[in-house]
C-alpha cells in the first residue's frame, strides 16, 4: 500500500498545516489564491457526472430518535462505471456528509479517470453520528476508526450485493479531518486486510487539529465586530452565488467568475462566515448526539 499526502492551496492548509509548510506553498497552481475565498467558492458546486444517491440504513434502532426520525440513514454518493473498475472511498472532512461539494468534485474528477467512487461522510458528523456511531460522542481516533472501519465493510458489501457494483482493487482518499481518519483507517486494515488499499491519499490531512479548531474559533470570533445588519449581508451574499454555482458544473473558470461577486465582502465577513458555518456543524453534532444519548451536555430541553 502507498499512501500519499496532497495539499491544496484552500482552507483546510491554513489549520492543518504549520505556518512554515504553508508557506512552501504559495505558488500552488490552484484557481483561486485566496484560501478564504477558494473555501467558500469551492464548497459548493454542481457536477457533470452522473451519480446515484443512496440512503443506506446501518442502524434501524435509531429510525425513531426523537424530532430526528426518519432521518438516520447514512447519505452516499455512488459514482459507477460500466464495467470492472477499482473502487475508491472518499472521506470527508470535518462535519461533511457523503454528499458534501467537495467530496462530489474529488469524485467526479477520478470517476472520468476510470474509477469506481462512493463519497462516505466524516466520523464528526451529524449524520454519522445519528446513523452509525455507538458512543454518538464521536472524536477519539483509534476508537472512531475501528468502527468506522467496521461502517465501510458494510458500505462495500451493500455495493456488491445490492447495487452489483465490479470491483477490481480498493483504495482510500480523505480530505482534512477525513484524511486523518484515513490514516488510522489504513493501519487497521494493514492488519485485517478486508481491503487491502492499493493506495490511501491524504489531502491536507489535519496533522495539528487543536491548532485548527483554535483558527476556526478565532474566526468565529471575529463576528463580534459585525453588526447583525453585515453577518445579514455577508450571509445573503454566499448563499445567493451557491444557489448560482449549484447550476453549474464545477471547474476553474466558475470558481474564478464567482470572486467578483464575493468583492463586496471583506477579510473579516469571510471569516466570520466560515467559523460560523463549522461552529454550525458542531452544533448539530452535539444535538444529534444528546438526542441519541443525553448526558445532561444540553441544559434546555428541545420540545
Amino acid at each position: 500500500m502507498k499512501i500519499f499526502t496532497m495539499l491544496l492551496f484552500t482552507f483546510t492548509m491554513m489549520f492543518s498545516f504549520p505556518k512554515a509548510l504553508a508557506n512552501e506553498n504559495k505558488n500552488y497552481a490552484f484557481p483561486v489564491q485566496d484560501p478564504l475565498l477558494a473555501t467558500l467558492t469551492a464548497a459548493v458546486h454542481g457536477t457533470a457526472a452522473q451519480y446515484k444517491k443512496i440512503a443506506l440504513e446501518i442502524r434501524s434502532d435509531r429510525r425513531h430518535v426523537k424530532l430526528l426520525e426518519g432521518r438516520h440513514k447514512i447519505n452516499l454518493g455512488l459514482f459507477e462505471q460500466n464495467k470492472k473498475a477499482p473502487l475508491v472511498f472518499i472521506v470527508a472532512g470535518l462535519g461533511g456528509n457523503g454528499l458534501s461539494g467537495t467530496s462530489l468534485l474529488l469524485a467526479e474528477d477520478l470517476y472520468k479517470r476510470g474509477y469506481h467512487v462512493v463519497t462516505l461522510p466524516n466520523s464528526f458528523s451529524w449524520n454519522y453520528v445519528l446513523g452509525v456511531s455507538e458512543s454518538a460522542t464521536p472524536g477519539y481516533m483509534p476508537r472512531d476508526s475501528v468502527e468506522y472501519y467496521n461502517f465501510m465493510k458494510k458500505v462495500n458489501a451493500h455495493l456488491l450485493k445490492s447495487e452489483g457494483l465490479q470491483v477490481t482493487s480498493y483504495s482510500l482518499m480523505g480530505y482534512s479531518l477525513g484524511g486523518l481518519l484515513s490514516v488510522f483507517i489504513s493501519q487497521i486494515d494493514d492488519t485485517q486486510q478486508a481491503f487491502q488499499f492499493k493506495k490511501v491519499v491524504l489531502i491536507n490531512p489535519a496533522m495539528d487539529v487543536n491548532h485548527g479548531f483554535n483558527v476556526l474559533d478565532s474566526f468565529y470570533r471575529e463576528g463580534s465586530k459585525l453588526t447583525y445588519q453585515r453577518k445579514a449581508f455577508a450571509f445573503s451574499t454566499v448563499v445567493d452565488l451557491g444557489l448560482e454555482l449549484l447550476k453549474k458544473p464545477f471547474s476553474g473558470n466558475t470558481m474564478k467568475s464567482a470572486i467578483p461577486k464575493l468583492s463586496k465582502l471583506s477579510q473579516l465577513d469571510l471569516k466570520w462566515l466560515i467559523g460560523n458555518s463549522f461552529r454550525q456543524s458542531l452544533r448539530d453534532i452535539i444535538y444529534a448526539s444528546q438526542q441519541v444519548r443525553d448526558t445532561g451536555l444540553l441544559k434546555t430541553k428541545m420540545t
